[in-house]
């Protein structure tokens, strides 16, 4: 098989795959060409069918479930950009180093002046506060 790029598993693909679901994939490029669709379409069926299975949309069920994990917008990205390759995998770093900047910002933006420092001037009346 020619060079590829090769991606690591998600997380959803490891909860719906098995090891006699991966050997079925891993054989696909070894089987006759006219045998290749039906394996292929076999394993993302079953596929599909786990995911139904792990994932009911009965409501009753749903409410009864935990609530995800808090996870911040940066830690999602970086847990993201692991599956990207090349121009994908560099925008989404260019968006996370955007991300910490304007995170940067806020935090500054938030954090009372020290002591003996003036206060910023009131938007209202342009005047200092707290003197």
């Amino acid at each position: 098989m020619p060079d590829q790029d090769t991606f690591p598993m998600t997380p959803l693909d490891q909860m719906l795959t098995s090891e006699s679901l991966q050997i079925i994939k891993a054989a696909v490029p070894y089987a006759p060409p006219h045998i290749q669709q039906i394996l292929s379409v076999c394993a993302k069926l079953q596929e599909l069918k786990t995911a139904l299975t792990l994932f009911p949309r009965s409501e009753s069920l749903q409410a009864m479930s935990a609530d995800p994990p808090k996870v911040s917008a940066a830690d999602m990205l970086s847990e993201i950009s692991r599956f990207a390759v090349g121009s994908s995998r560099d925008s989404m770093e260019s968006l996370s180093r955007a991300l910490n900047t304007v995170q940067i910002l806020q935090t500054m933006q938030t954090e009372e002046p020290p002591d003996g420092c003036p206060a910023e001037p009131t938007e209202e009346t342009g005047e200092k506060g707290d003197e």
